[in-house]
């Protein structure tokens, strides 16, 4: 006969399993993504990635010339929205190459465009576009300026009822509203 010495203390504990939901945040280098990422986050990893010529294609135009950049950085941010939910923002600046693998399961996208660098941020709203990715373009200032916001929706071709706004990618709550705007659209794109 084999008695076991194991104490039943109850039945197990059930462990939340974290829900995630991540968005991409796309801009015209990795600083500025990571800048977005680090006022918001509760923690930001950086990592090295194959470079758009190792992956086999061209990286982001700059000013005209293809980007020559030998080397990638995925920004990683987390924010604990509740015990069982968690948002990850992935800052994936002007590496084409990366787009593909990290939007894949995105429930959206802000892209940061700038005035005068519009060939990032027409080619990420092309794309985001192109695959039905709810986005929002945000636009680093500090100053609101509507004359700039025209200027540039036309530029890069966002209808009237595109959502444009104006963002400090060094504000917490700036960049909250931004967040909080796209989950909202994206959640409307969703609805029947």
């Amino acid at each position: 006969m084999t008695i076991s010495s194991r104490k039943s203390i109850g039945p197990p504990r059930s462990v939340p399993v974290p829900h995630s939901v991540k968005i991409v945040i796309a801009g015209r280098s990795g600083s500025d993504t990571a800048a977005f990422i680090r006022s918001i986050s509760d923690s930001l990893a950086t990592a090295p990635t194959q470079s758009p010529a190792e992956a086999g294609a061209a990286g982001e135009p700059n000013n005209g010339r293809p980007d020559t950049n030998t080397s990638a950085v995925l920004h990683i941010g987390r924010i604990l929205l509740a015990q069982d939910l968690v948002l990850f923002l992935f800052g994936i600046g002007g590496a084409r190459a990366l787009r593909d693998e990290v939007a894949r399961g995105a429930a959206g996208a802000v892209v940061l465009a700038f005035p005068g660098h519009e060939a990032s941020g027409r080619a990420a709203i092309d794309y985001f576009g192109a695959y039905g990715i709810p986005f929002v373009v945000a636009v680093p200032r500090v100053e609101d300026s509507t004359a700039a916001d025209d200027d540039l929706r036309a530029q890069l071709g966002i209808p009237r009822n595109g959502l444009v706004l104006a963002t400090d990618t060094r504000a917490r709550a700036s960049i909250k509203a931004v967040l909080t705007t796209l989950i909202e659209h994206a959640i409307a794109q969703k609805a029947p």
